[in-house]
């Protein structure tokens, strides 16, 4: 961190907004009751159930937050967030783009991780270490998906990133609890030069639409809207691992006492654990039960994923422009 704060004292360029808008408290305040409705109503919809009533109220909240937000922000002398932004399809089927892919990536983590300790039982760090190909391939990517852009078209490049971490995805939804880590490394390396081709360039192309003393606003938006669409994966991602592990287990109920089985349904860690206290056989059947009831939910949750960034490279492709054209700004901060 130290690094960077040195790097880019030296190497960021400056950028203030001439006009010194004014705070909007109003718009801030309304955008985080809607976000903060909506994100735990994903969260707990998994536990408490997407019927309860506070899930309902909440989702209710989130909607009424974000209407009356798009409201406010319409009619406000110095909104926080110019609605305008959106009509130009290089923000906001950037803005899609991006979504779709940590949607699909942190349902990908969710599930990895848990693979590999409580299916494949690895340590955390041997699990740790073989999560490696996607954040290194990222790395690599990244670094090549811009300059590739700049030939093909950011069009192409956001797209055919999508499509490779679709692929990754599907594969990793051929999981069963006998694959090993060469399922998971395939789909890791696959959404990882996804991820790395996506994301450079959709960054690039949201940010490019705006002008620079308004580029904070846009680096919000990007940040905001990525990790509400990586809150909501886990969570749908996780509902249906849930469900599906939660069901498997009545097929060993009778193994168990009412404590033991409330404790194995709270995770497949749980079961593991469980499985400890007893005896030889039973213990062989709860564990071999939770992971194949387990594996079976990744299974379909990475499908879900699989479709989500698929819809992603459609709307990429659909309204991306096929070469980046980056406007000029006059000091008002308008196209020139």
């Amino acid at each position: 961190v130290i690094g960077a704060l040195v790097a880019g004292r030296f190497t960021i360029p400056e950028s203030r907004d001439p006009s010194a808008r004014r705070l909007d408290p109003i718009g801030a305040g309304l955008s985080v009751v809607g976000l903060a409705a909506l994100l735990y109503a994903v969260t707990e919809g998994p536990e408490r159930g997407w019927a309860d009533p506070v899930v309902v109220a909440c989702f209710g909240l989130a909607i009424v937050g974000f209407v009356t937000f798009v409201g406010w922000e319409r009619r406000a002398d110095t909104p926080m967030l110019d609605l305008g932004f959106f009509r130009d399809p290089r923000f906001s089927a950037a803005v899609v783009a991006v979504m779709a892919l940590f949607f699909a990536m942190f349902g990908l983590m969710f599930v990895s991780t848990q693979v590999l300790q409580s299916v494949l039982d690895h340590d955390p760090l041997a699990a740790g270490v073989r999560l490696l190909p996607l954040p290194a391939m990222v790395l690599v990517f990244s670094q090549i998906s811009i300059r590739v852009a700049a030939r093909a078209g950011t069009r192409a490049v956001v797209t055919a990133g999508l499509v490779i971490t679709a692929s990754g995805l599907a594969a990793g939804a051929t999981i069963d609890a006998d694959s090993g880590y060469g399922v998971l490394a395939v789909a890791l390396t696959l959404t990882g030069i996804g991820m790395g081709s996506t994301m450079a360039p959709a960054v690039e192309s949201l940010m490019s639409t705006v002008p620079p003393a308004r580029a904070g606003v846009a680096s919000a938006v990007n940040d905001t809207t990525r990790l509400s669409a990586a809150a909501i994966g886990v969570a749908v991602v996780g509902s249906l691992v849930s469900s599906s592990y939660r069901t498997s287990l009545t097929d060993v109920a009778g193994l168990l006492t009412t404590e033991q089985l409330d404790q194995a349904r709270t995770s497949l860690a749980g079961a593991v654990s469980v499985a400890a206290q007893l005896d030889a056989p039973a213990a062989s059947q709860l564990v071999a039960t939770a992971r194949q009831g387990f594996v079976e939910g990744a299974s379909i949750g990475l499908a879900i994923g699989a479709t989500v960034a698929a819809l992603g490279a459609f709307v990429a492709w659909r309204f991306l422009p096929a070469k980046a054209r980056r406007p000029s700004f006059g000091e008002d901060g308008g196209v020139v």
